[in-house]
């Protein structure tokens, strides 16, 4: 993913190598990878994979999309991308695990389905590493469902869940995929959308949110937070950047994460700024 799906699992790997375990972290993109390093993290670049930063935000049609917050259209443009590459990139992939030999793999949401063909045709502990609440759960509808007011009474939350994960890992769980065909050929049954849920841990305070009641108790353990003189040392702003800081007062940062907007739109799902510190804004 992007520096947001990133960074959270690079203060986890330095304590991981601090208390004496062999790290390494397998990146998508080479710019990822080279950031990472910098931390003095043993990264290396998944094969064939393009970085994430640059596929979102140099592709017209992919931009249109994230801008828009019109995540299935997004969904089925990169999609389309991937599929040419998608056999080499799983025997990159698995290269890298075979030359390595890990104990255990922890993976951020993008790479479920990934992980559980790891875990089967592998047989490596996995762990999901959760960095906002969006687990399976009867409390609430996935996030992008939930933000548009759906609320499903008796548990049916859940089948949303399933539903949602299927269309985020469709190329996992497609029997024309190179996850479904490596299974066919080892013998095993197909992977399916309950084969997603696995071994999870939360990277946020459970001061903030505790978890869901229907989630197991322990999975949120705390954040996963870089110490700001990492951040600073390894911020490097853009020409831009530096001449809007210096041409005025000091403004105020508000940051979605990884979110493209048009100029002059507010982000998407509506997530602008209260009103309150609207009001207070002259530059941002």
């Amino acid at each position: 993913g992007s520096r947001g799906d990133n960074q959270p699992f690079v203060p986890l790997a330095q304590e991981l190598k601090r208390k004496g375990h062999t790290v390494q972290y397998w990146a998508v993109g080479a710019n990822t990878t080279e950031w990472l390093k910098t931390f003095g993290i043993d990264a290396l670049a998944q094969p064939e994979l393009p970085d994430a930063e640059t596929l979102l935000s140099e592709n017209p049609p992919i931009k249109e999309a994230m801008a828009k917050g019109d995540i299935p259209t997004l969904l089925k443009l990169v999609a389309v991308i991937l599929k040419p590459i998608e056999v080499p990139a799983l025997d990159g992939l698995l290269g890298l695990h075979d030359a390595f030999k890990p104990n255990l793999i922890v993976y951020n949401n993008l790479k479920m389905g990934t992980a559980r063909a790891l875990y089967d045709l592998r047989g490596t502990t996995v762990c999901f590493g959760q960095l906002f609440p969006r687990s399976i759960t009867a409390t609430e509808a996935p996030v992008y469902l939930s933000l548009t007011g759906i609320n499903l009474p008796c548990g049916c939350n859940r089948l949303l869940h399933a539903l949602i994960l299927g269309k985020l890992h469709a190329s996992a769980l497609s029997k024309d995929g190179a996850i479904q065909k490596r299974y066919a050929a080892a013998g095993k049954p197909p992977m399916t959308v309950h084969d997603l849920y696995q071994w999870t841990l939360c990277g946020w305070s459970p001061a903030l949110f505790p978890g869901y009641a229907d989630q197991p108790v322990g999975q949120v353990v705390g954040f996963w937070k870089l110490d700001d003189a990492q951040q600073l040392k390894a911020f490097k702003p853009t020409a831009e950047l530096k001449a809007f800081l210096a041409d005025g007062p000091t403004p105020i940062y508000v940051g979605w994460g990884s979110m493209l907007v048009k100029d002059g739109a507010p982000p998407p799902h509506g997530s602008s700024p209260p009103p309150t510190l609207r009001a207070r804004l002259t530059r941002a």
